[in-house]
């Protein structure tokens, strides 16, 4: 019975050393493709002459990707107008 309750601790304390370097991951890769959709809409607003108010879709971006930029956390990212920083739905994820 104590073996067994001391594999149980070992293995929480296992599980929660796995998810904090997951989450830190996560959050820098999503900050990395709010970087990408801003690089994108500015070379978009300037390719198209667009003012600092105008917001692109993701349509209007989408060239200027390889891959669509996502959220691995799975939030969804708002592109919001040129002068301003998109934006990821889960608190944490900001430029």
């Amino acid at each position: 019975m104590i073996v067994v309750g001391i594999v149980g601790i070992l293995a929480g304390m296992a599980a929660m050393s796995i998810t904090g370097p997951r989450r830190s991951a996560q959050t820098n890769t999503c900050i990395a493709n709010l970087r990408q959709l801003e690089n994108a809409k500015q070379e978009w607003a300037f390719e198209k002459s667009m003012s600092g108010g105008d917001t692109p879709t993701m349509a209007d971006i989408k060239p200027y990707f390889r891959f669509s930029p996502d959220c691995p956390a799975l939030g969804s990212y708002t592109i919001n107008a040129v002068t301003n920083k998109a934006t990821c739905s889960i608190t944490g994820h900001s430029l």
